[in-house]
């Protein structure tokens, strides 16, 4: 290739090309996280669904199951195991959905279970791509470009990608990655020049198989999110009806069919059902919505409206599992939206604004993303705003890694092409482009800048405070494990997430006569230990001589681990003890 036609290709592609070099960029600055904080001695997380992702997936990368067997759950009524996991008679299984560990795990199976802290940053850089794509064909070059880079700095999205071992990351990447193959399936009107339908429209048939596996693995990283997802999917088929036909879809669904198949197969040798999870109340709630919805079906045919009332109330409540509380979702997109991110709620407002009074300019197409984005949001916020969650130790604390912002994405995601939107309309005002580049550069460069800082310096639960807690971390299982035999099993609160898998966990307390009686069988056949807030000489005494002695035990101290935490070690004093 000549240097003038290489020229030419770089003016022509430079755009895309940012977005590669800002992808790269960012898959860098998210894996250091990792990267810094883990060794091949030290792979731990910060939350219990975290390590049980990552333990699914290296299980299902060296082993091809996505469950192991402990055997000492049969005489411990299947307590042995950490949170985000259960046990059957023995066999702990993941409590989650299964399509990211499935997903990672088969792709740890080529590459080694080394890269698995690595995939979501891999996949949020692909994301960013995507992004672009999907904007450009929606909204134009321009808008792409500023919407991938706005992205790219977006604080959740950088957050939960250097956070690994989540779900949403995943979903999200190929919610997008499903939207864009969907556009370009229905990009063509279905034309009749004679040609055989598959020389037509083998392309398009092409891109309806692409985007089936990609909702298809969207869903099974979180098929909760059905309930906007499903509703989304339909009505951008009606319509577009004219334009898919009918084979398209059906092409779109055997996608999906073999995207979810490795889902439904797990999941009925895991927990019998097909469609079941390990979520008890996601699978109540989708055997309640099931049967209700037949019945809503039979009496909306036979025209006895009257008796929909209950019905459609019951469907509510079972829909609204952990309630309906408007309130409180007003509260929450305040603090999570408005107050954490300022910035993107004026601009996406302001955008908005200016969309609609430019409307008839824009295609129906752009139409369909604001009123897909705007119902979306409605359902996520009503929804995930209802719940109450305390992801923090601090229930008064609104910080970038409660559940809110990462449910929430969509949200946050769609409303970034009308931030573009009103960034380069204040920047079209000035008429020489030497001067509108700059500002929209301006733009971008100052809420990349606020955006990173916030992410990396918030004190709560940003990068740089969850890197000095890691390195604690690993200090604190080194002391743990040197002071505790290979086959032990600890009993503790929240250390799960640590200890878990050098030693056996007991998720409890001394609350519970029945736990402790527990407690004391487990005792007679592997050492047993607590660890926890440190007690005071009272508090262990009446422990002794309360609880413990009932059962046949007696707690000690080992060692003061931290200035917080002790490891205590659980003998037992009654040879009798059955």
């Amino acid at each position: 290739m000549k240097y003038s036609e290489l020229l030419q290709f770089f003016k022509r592609q430079w755009a895309i090309l940012l977005v590669l070099i800002v992808a790269l960029a960012f898959f860098f600055f998210t894996s250091s996280f990792n990267f810094l904080s883990q060794d091949k001695h030290f792979v731990k997380w910060l939350s219990p669904d975290e390590t049980a992702n990552y333990t699914v997936a290296k299980i299902y990368a060296e082993t091809g199951s996505l469950q192991f067997f402990e055997k000492y759950n049969l005489i411990a009524d299947d307590l042995i195991h950490p949170r985000s996991f259960r046990s059957d008679w023995g066999w702990v299984k993941p409590v989650s959905f299964l399509g990211v560990p499935l997903a990672y795990g088969f792709i740890a199976r080529f590459f080694g279970s080394a890269v698995l802290p690595y995939l979501s940053p891999f996949f949020g850089a692909l994301g960013i791509l995507l992004f672009y794509l999907l904007i450009k064909e929606l909204f134009g070059k321009k808008n792409a470009l500023v919407s991938s880079l706005l992205l790219a700095v977006f604080p959740v999205y950088t957050y939960f990608s250097a956070r690994s071992f989540f779900h949403n990351i995943f979903f999200i990447v190929a919610t997008i990655g499903g939207l864009y193959f969907a556009v370009l399936m229905g990009k063509k009107k279905i034309a009749h020049d004679g040609k055989s339908y598959l020389k037509r429209e083998w392309k398009e048939l092409l891109f309806a198989l692409a985007s089936g596996l990609c909702f298809g693995w969207a869903i099974s990283a979180r098929s909760s999110e059905l309930l906007w997802l499903g509703p989304l999917l339909v009505g951008l088929y009606l319509f577009n009806f004219r334009r898919l036909g009918l084979i398209k879809p059906w092409v779109f669904a055997y996608g999906m069919l073999i995207a979810l198949f490795p889902l439904l197969y797990w999941n009925q040798t895991l927990y019998g059902i097909w469609y079941a999870s390990g979520y008890p109340e996601l699978n109540s709630s989708l055997a309640t919505l099931s049967e209700n919805g037949s019945a809503l079906a039979q009496k909306a045919a036979t025209g006895n409206l009257f008796s929909l009332q209950p019905l459609l109330a019951k469907i509510k409540m079972t829909i609204f599992h952990f309630g309906y509380k408007p309130e409180h979702s007003r509260a929450m997109f305040h603090a999570y939206v408005y107050a954490m991110f300022p910035w993107l709620i004026w601009l996406a407002t302001a955008g908005v604004a200016l969309f609609i009074a430019q409307a008839k300019k824009y295609e129906r197409k752009r139409w369909l993303f604001l009123i897909g984005w705007v119902c979306v949001s409605a359902v996520l916020i009503l929804y995930y705003g209802s719940w109450v969650f305390y992801d923090n130790p601090d229930p008064k604390s609104f910080t970038i890694g409660n559940s809110y912002t990462r449910y929430w994405l969509p949200l946050y995601l769609g409303a970034l092409p009308f931030v573009s939107l009103c960034v380069l309309t204040l920047a079209s005002f000035f008429k020489r482009q030497r001067f509108s580049i700059p500002l929209v550069t301006a733009a971008v460069v100052c809420i990349a800048t606020i955006s990173i800082s916030f992410v990396w310096n918030d004190p709560s639960e940003g990068l740089a405070a969850s890197l000095a807690k890691q390195r604690s971390a690993k200090i604190e299982l080194n002391e743990v494990v040197k002071r505790t035999e290979n086959n032990a099993v600890i009993i503790t609160r929240y250390h799960d997430k640590l200890l878990f898998l050098q030693r056996k966990v007991v998720i409890g307390l001394f609350n519970d006569k029945n736990m402790i009686a527990i407690y004391a069988r487990i005792a007679q056949y592997v050492p047993l230990y607590y660890y926890n807030f440190s007690y005071s000489d009272k508090d262990l005494e009446y422990l002794n001589n309360g609880p413990l002695q009932e059962a046949g035990l007696r707690m000690e101290a080992i060692s003061a681990i931290t200035d917080r935490f002790t490891l205590y070690r659980l003998n037992v004093v009654k040879a009798d003890m059955k």
